[in-house]
C-alpha cells in the first residue's frame, strides 16, 4: 500500500443537537458532509439494486480504461468471479475497484456510488458478518487484551495535514473503508518516507481500539478473506470516527498521528433516514450544482415509483425536492418528466 491507498479524512463538525433531532435545515457545509458519510451506507440499503446497476458499473469502468487491457482483464475477472462473499478481496487488490471507490467518496461523486452501490453494502455487511466473532476473540484472549492497536501509513495534502494539526484532542471520520496492519513496519512503509514532500506528507498512523461491548461502526480481522493472505490486516467501515490524542514528528520527513476509536456522535432511526435519503442532494446543492442535483433525484424518483413498498411521503418528498432544485435553477414552472 503506498499513496495510491490513501482514503479522505475529514474533520467531525460539532453537532450539538437535541437528543433525536436532527433539522437538516439548519446544517452548515461541514455538518452536512459528515452526516453524509455516517448515513451512506444506510441511505444506498434503501434504494434497491439490480443488474442494471451492476451493468453500468462494469460500462463506466470498461471505457475509462478502454485503452488499458490489463485493466479490462480486470474488469472481466470482476464480472465473472464477483460476489459478496469475495469482497473483501475485491477491495484488497490493488486494481480497479479500489480507486474507483476512494476517487468517489472523496468527491462525494453519488452518481458513481450509486452504481456501484452494491458493493459497498456488500463490503459493509460482511465486516457486520465479521465483527461479533473478532470481537469475541479479543474479549477470550488468554493474555486479557484491553485494546487493540493497529497502524496505517498514508499520503496527506499541507492542508489536510494542517486541518487535523488544528484539531488535536478533536474528532475526525474516515469517510472509505479504511485498511489498518497489525505490523507497524508495514504501516511505516505504506506512509512513505517523505521523498513526495511537495505534493504529499508522509502520515504514520498509530490507532487505538479499547475493546468494548459495543461499535456502532464495524471493523475485522480480514486475513483470511483479503487478495494478500499474507498480511495482517483489518479493516474498518466507511464512516468510523476517530478521538485525534496528538499529532508529532516522528523524523524530519514523516509525521505520527495517534488516534482512538470513538462511538458516532449521534445515532440514527428510520426517521432520520427518511429524511436523509432524498436530501442526499444536498451535497450538490452546496455547490451549486443544480444540474447533476436533479439528474440524482430524478433519477430516485423513478426508483421509488417501481417500488411496490414505497409510502406517499417518500413519494411526496421526492417531488417537493425536484421543485425545489428546479426553483433554485429559476425554473420554478418546469414540469416533471419522468
Amino acid at each position: 500500500m503506498f499513496y495510491s491507498r490513501t482514503i479522505p479524512i475529514s474533520i467531525v463538525p460539532s453537532l450539538n443537537f437535541p437528543t433525536g433531532e436532527i433539522p437538516l435545515q439548519n446544517l452548515n457545509k461541514e455538518q452536512a458532509s459528515f452526516l453524509w458519510y455516517q448515513l451512506l451506507i444506510k441511505v444506498l440499503k434503501r434504494i434497491p439494486s439490480t443488474s442494471v446497476s451492476h451493468n453500468d458499473l462494469l460500462t463506466k469502468c470498461r471505457l475509462e480504461h478502454s485503452n488499458n487491457n490489463i485493466k479490462l482483464g480486470e474488469i472481466q475477472e470482476f464480472e465473472d468471479t464477483y460476489n459478496s462473499d469475495n469482497v473483501i478481496a475485491w477491495y484488497t487488490r490493488d486494481a480497479f475497484l479500489y480507486r474507483l471507490i476512494n476517487k468517489a467518496l472523496k468527491e462525494k461523486d453519488i452518481i458513481v456510488m450509486y452504481k456501484f452501490r452494491f458493493v459497498l453494502i456488500d463490503l459493509h455487511d460482511r465486516l457486520v458478518q465479521l465483527h461479533g466473532a473478532y470481537i469475541n476473540s479479543l474479549k477470550s484472549h488468554e493474555s486479557t487484551i484491553s485494546e487493540l492497536v493497529v497502524f496505517h501509513g498514508q499520503g496527506l495534502t499541507l492542508t489536510e495535514l494542517q486541518n487535523l494539526k488544528g484539531n488535536i484532542k478533536g474528532r475526525i471520520s474516515m469517510n472509505s473503508f479504511l485498511v489498518a496492519s497489525t505490523s507497524r513496519e508495514i504501516a511505516l512503509l505504506s506512509a512513505g518516507n517523505g521523498s513526495g514532500r511537495q505534493v504529499v506528507e508522509s502520515v504514520f498512523f498509530e490507532i487505538h481500539c479499547p475493546i468494548m461491548n459495543y461499535f456502532t461502526k464495524p471493523f475485522a480481522h480480514i486475513q483470511q478473506y483479503s487478495y494478500s493472505k499474507t498480511k495482517d490486516e483489518i479493516l474498518f467501515s466507511i464512516g468510523t470516527v476517530f478521538h485525534l490524542a496528538f499529532v508529532e514528528t516522528l523524523t524530519d520527513q514523516l509525521w505520527h498521528k495517534a488516534l482512538e476509536i470513538g462511538e458516532n456522535c449521534l445515532e440514527f432511526d428510520d426517521t432520520a433516514i427518511r429524511l436523509v435519503l432524498p436530501n442526499i442532494v444536498k451535497v450538490f446543492e452546496i455547490k451549486h450544482d443544480y444540474v447533476t442535483a436533479l439528474k440524482y433525484m430524478t433519477r430516485f424518483l423513478r426508483i421509488l415509483r417501481k417500488d411496490p413498498t414505497v409510502t406517499w411521503d417518500d413519494l411526496a418528498t421526492a417531488y417537493f425536492n425536484i421543485g425545489f432544485i428546479n426553483y433554485c435553477r429559476q425554473q420554478r414552472f418546469l414540469g416533471i418528466d419522468i
